[in-house]
């Protein structure tokens, strides 16, 4: 069995190397030896950075071009889960695809027409919205491109 003096020398020997491998190594030695204190080699002169040579940047214009009014227009205002109506709308962007949702559930798609109209598009009251009857829901129609949209109230009244 191994002497605990001689095993604790060992251990001692290479944690000593180690460090020592450490301090030496082109990669590792400077920045630690730096820290510790006991390096051979100077410091080397600090670096100067130059201030920012851009030019101060103007005021920016957060306005937005002057948006359409934007209008739909429902069939009927109200009827029960599962019942079909039909949805037009207008002041859309020219040929964009328009999402009509009721309250967060997709109900239809259509292309607006190079007028940024829409026409009776069917939609339909989707049947999970029975359990909440009777209460108003917005059906919403949004632009994908333009970011348009406009909503309108609509009873599910079983």
């Amino acid at each position: 069995m191994a002497d605990s003096k001689g095993i604790t020398a060992v251990v001692i020997g290479g944690v000593i190397a180690g460090v020592f491998g450490l301090l030496t190594s082109s990669i590792w030695g400077p920045p630690i030896c730096r820290a510790v204190g006991v390096c051979d080699e100077p410091l080397p002169p600090p670096r100067s950075v130059a201030p920012p040579t851009s030019a101060p940047i103007g005021p920016i214009d957060f306005t937005f071009p002057p948006n359409a009014e934007t209008n739909i227009f429902l069939s009927e205002t109200s009827g029960p889960a599962g019942s079909a109506f039909k949805v037009s709308g207008e002041g859309f962007q020219a040929g964009e695809t328009v999402i009509i949702t009721m309250s967060t559930t997709e109900i239809g798609r259509t292309t607006a027409s190079p007028a940024g109209t829409f026409s009776s598009v069917e939609v339909t009251v989707p049947s999970k919205f029975g359990v909440f009857a009777p209460n108003q829901f917005n059906v919403t129609a949004r632009g994908n491109a333009s970011i348009r949209f406009a909503t309108a109230p609509f009873t599910v009244s079983g």
